[in-house]
């Protein structure tokens, strides 16, 4: 919903790169040329300190309380009592586990594109990292499920795959390859 205060879009972005970059705090100049690249360091200090005023009220409406993000030393960063659960960190968490229940159990939770809706330059490591683990997931299970002599869920792996990546020989491989193929 609609609140009065500094524009949620902006706290929004900040919040997005504070969850992103997480482990260590997040330098003022860092965060100002992730979200604002095409203004100088100087101009952007208003500019954040209203992104971060906004992301701390949609953080308190969310229930989080007032202190939930830090700012000290020329830098913003979580508060070490905040405790952070994402779709992301248990997709990446599934996804090194390395068997196939957890593969399943990542694959379930990839969406699509890491934070799809937001632009950013900084977002796209994110981007390609997800999309790469999603892949590489995708190719264990095709290949799993030709080992067990499923094939029609090992087909459907392998176009999922190249909704993601039209581009991938070894999927448009096994996609078109006949049953009677795979089984020699």
């Amino acid at each position: 919903g609609w609140f009065p205060g500094p524009s949620p879009k902006r706290g929004r972005e900040l919040l997005a790169y504070l969850l992103t970059f997480r482990k260590a705090p997040a330098a003022r100049t860092a965060i100002a040329e992730a979200i604002w690249p095409h203004l100088e360091a100087d101009a952007v200090r208003q500019r954040l300190h209203l992104a971060a005023s906004g992301a701390r009220t949609a953080l308190r409406l969310a229930g989080a309380h007032d202190d939930a993000i830090r700012f000290s030393a020329g830098a913003y960063s979580w508060d070490p009592s905040v405790e952070i659960d994402s779709d992301f960190d248990r997709f990446v968490r599934l996804a090194g586990d390395g068997t196939i229940d957890t593969a399943h159990g990542a694959i379930a939770l990839y969406g699509g594109e890491y934070m799809a809706g937001d632009d950013g330059e900084w977002l796209q490591p994110m981007r390609a990292r997800c999309t790469s683990i999603y892949i590489a997931l995708l190719e264990k299970l095709a290949l799993d499920a030709i080992r067990r002599g499923r094939y029609d869920a090992a087909q459907g792996h392998c176009y999922d795959l190249l909704t993601t990546d039209r581009a991938h020989e070894g999927a448009v491989r096994l996609a078109f390859r006949r049953r009677d193929a795979w089984q020699q």
